[in-house]
């Protein structure tokens, strides 16, 4: 019996030994951190304006490629995991000289605490700095929500934004209002347009060569042989990149190793065309998609 007591008290201590060190990694009772999870969240609401390949800009915001140690750097006494996680709430407090500043202040807002920690994880994982525990330690204060909406439209005026976005500009036939990104092959889903700058929608409206997301940005590429393809890109590492050719009548996904490709040129020209509208349609557009994308 006095061997068995002992190999009892034995396996108790054992375990209790793996769970000291295991939460470690992770403190118990402390929210788990999915990195999948965390980067489909980056896929659905960041991928449009970030890039993660080593080399290449983001676009409309800053390429994140090697952001662990850039972020770790940025604020004296400042961790990475918690800049990280300030600059996804509070865009403006780091904005980095050049940037166009088109990320919204609220984007965090459409984000749960755990998305965000799953996001702040994705990031940290990307150069192998995950730490767990730290960003399961992580205090989450979100801003004031933004108030949205200088333009307020009455019933009669939504049903009128509704007909110039669906029928009168045809805006649907190219942006859709899905719950996943990407969902259109030609222009971003308009799901999240509440939580977008006033100024910045009805600068896209009239002038969307300015700012160009770069996942439907055109791309062209050159083979060593001299002939051309020319799509909106989708994807791309060091090593390949894959563009959508024959948009919107006949897609196809076409890849290519870099090595056999002389150029790759990408378009300042936006494929939505500019549109100059009445003050009165512009105000009605721009309040639709407000509320189209509000909450």
């Amino acid at each position: 019996m006095k061997v068995v007591g002992v190999f009892l008290v034995s396996l108790v201590l054992l375990l209790l030994a793996v769970v000291a060190a295991s939460s470690q990694f992770h403190p118990i009772g402390a929210p788990a951190v999915d990195i999948d999870r965390g980067q489909q969240v980056f896929q659905g609401n960041c991928a449009g304006c970030h890039s993660i390949v080593e080399g290449q800009g983001g676009g409309l915001g800053p390429g994140l490629a090697g952001i662990a140690g850039v972020a770790g750097s940025r604020v004296e006494g400042m961790e990475a995991e918690v800049f990280i996680l300030q600059s996804i709430l509070y865009p403006d407090a780091y904005r980095m000289q050049g940037s166009q500043g088109a990320m919204p202040a609220a984007i965090g807002a459409s984000l749960t605490d755990a998305e965000l920690r799953d996001l702040v994880g994705y990031l940290m994982n990307l150069d192998g700095q995950l730490d767990s525990a730290m960003i399961s330690a992580l205090t989450i204060k979100r801003p004031a929500r933004v108030e949205s909406a200088e333009v307020a439209l009455n019933w009669p005026e939504l049903q009128q934004g509704f007909e110039l976005f669906y029928n009168e500009l045809g805006c649907s036939s190219c942006h859709e209002i899905l719950d996943f990104p990407s969902s259109s092959l030609i222009a971003p889903s308009l799901e999240h347009a509440s939580v977008l700058d006033e100024d910045y929608i009805r600068q896209s409206i009239r002038e969307p060569s300015v700012v160009i997301s770069p996942t439907y940005r055109q791309v062209t590429l050159t083979t060593l042989e001299g002939e051309s393809f020319t799509g909106r890109e989708w994807m791309q590492d060091e090593d390949t990149i894959e563009i959508i050719t024959g948009i919107p009548v006949d897609p196809v996904r076409q890849e290519f190793l870099k090595k056999n490709l002389k150029s790759i040129s990408a378009s300042d020209i936006s494929t939505m065309p500019p549109y100059q509208l009445s003050e009165r349609d512009e105000d009605l557009l721009v309040g639709f998609l407000k509320f189209l994308g509000g909450d």
